[in-house]
């Protein structure tokens, strides 16, 4: 399907670098490069398979490619059979990052969508799921970041970074209206390596971490809330009610090291249960909580406690990445290796009652809609 773009102002954007496998991690920012090329067309009518497809959960995800990415939905039943939404243009070698909206009626997408190879400027597009329609809402943003939705759908956050001296940036946090309008700075964090919003609290307060000298910080709103490491932390997820924090630390002692943590947002002690998800003595990567607060980790083969529930395979390892809306599944990266250093090949997998199966072809997960 062709893409469709309603266009947006262009203003400043600096990519960030991931940090192992192919989960989304927090490293340091690089400087900003200004993208110069964008257009596109009025949007178009046309409906997709997905706005008449049967009530159930659908993973939404993309078949990347070397230039394009092909956004599909696939019904959790029966996961290999995808239907495309959009196909999405993007600078050779660097496939979007996206999330999907709690309405599960749309996709958000960060994609590097001008500029060179060497030297990409990224977007902010919005993949609507039942029309395949695709809007530019900003520009000039943060490469290699996840976007973070509002409770309501009603607008994304991204980030925006200019270099701020040595190896720190001044990281603006934006939040772009789905609808139309100007992006709104939700705060500003001065001289960082780099800040990385993940969630709203119950009370729509953005959450975020920020790394600098300090380590790694838990912001809410601006404000500081708690330390969670003197280093760098990745994989942040929220539980449902809103109270514990899960994470990965990058450890440093005797080697990078993959340690699961989860705390208290306002301090304390975790759940037992929930240190016990944490407490495997092996690597970790990953976080997923169910709806019912069961937190799960991937852990390294061998290390025996807090599994995801379809690590029992006979070879390889599961890095989680979220649960079905109503908890009856969980999307995974299937990994056919032995170990972290050596990881072997990927596939995107829904582990639920009836097994584990495939889900073909989708080598980008973005989250899940239900209809």
């Amino acid at each position: 399907m062709a893409m469709t773009y309603r266009l947006a102002p262009r203003k400043g954007q600096g990519p960030a670098v991931l940090v192992g496998l192919t989960v989304v991690a927090a490293v340091v920012a690089i400087l900003p490069i200004a993208a110069a090329i964008w257009g596109g067309v009025s949007p178009s009518a046309t409906r997709t398979a997905f706005a008449s497809a049967p009530s159930g959960a659908y993973v939404v995800g993309a078949k990347a490619g070397e230039l394009q990415d092909t956004v599909v939905v696939a019904p959790a039943a029966d996961p290999g059979a995808a239907v495309e939404i959009a196909t999405i243009d993007h600078v050779p070698g660097h496939p979007a990052a996206g999330a999907v909206s709690p309405d599960g009626r749309s996709v958000a997408l960060v994609v590097a969508d001008a500029g060179s190879q060497a030297q990409p400027g990224a977007s902010l597009l919005v993949v609507a799921l039942e029309s395949g329609e695709v809007t530019r809402r900003a520009v000039d943003i943060d490469l290699l970041q996840p976007p973070v939705w509002a409770a309501d759908s009603s607008a994304v956050v991204v980030t925006r970074s200019e270099p701020a001296g040595g190896t720190t940036s001044n990281v603006a946090l934006l939040r772009v209206p789905v609808g139309g309008g100007e992006p709104v700075v939700e705060w500003t964090a001065a001289r960082v390596l780099g800040a990385y919003p993940f969630a709203f609290d119950a009370e729509g307060r953005l959450l975020a971490v920020v790394i600098d000298g300090r380590g790694s910080t838990l912001v809410r709103a601006g404000t500081d809330v708690r330390p969670l490491s003197a280093g760098v932390t990745r994989d942040w997820r929220l539980s449902p009610d809103g109270t514990l924090l899960a994470f990965i630390e990058s450890s440093l002692e005797g080697g990078l090291q993959y340690r699961s943590h989860v705390v208290a947002v306002e301090g304390g002690d975790a759940p037992a249960a929930a240190a016990q998800a944490a407490g495997a003595t092996g690597e970790s990567l990953g976080a997923a909580w169910a709806p019912s607060g069961e937190l799960a980790f991937g852990h390294e083969p061998g290390a025996g406690v807090g599994e995801v529930s379809a690590q029992s395979a006979a070879a390889g390892f599961d890095v989680p990445l979220a649960y079905a809306p109503d908890g009856s599944a969980i999307a995974v990266q299937a990994w056919t290796g032995a170990s972290f250093d050596e990881p072997g090949a990927m596939t995107i997998v829904v582990a639920g009652k009836d097994g584990r199966q495939p889900v073909t072809g989708v080598t980008r997960f973005y989250g899940w809609a239900t209809r």
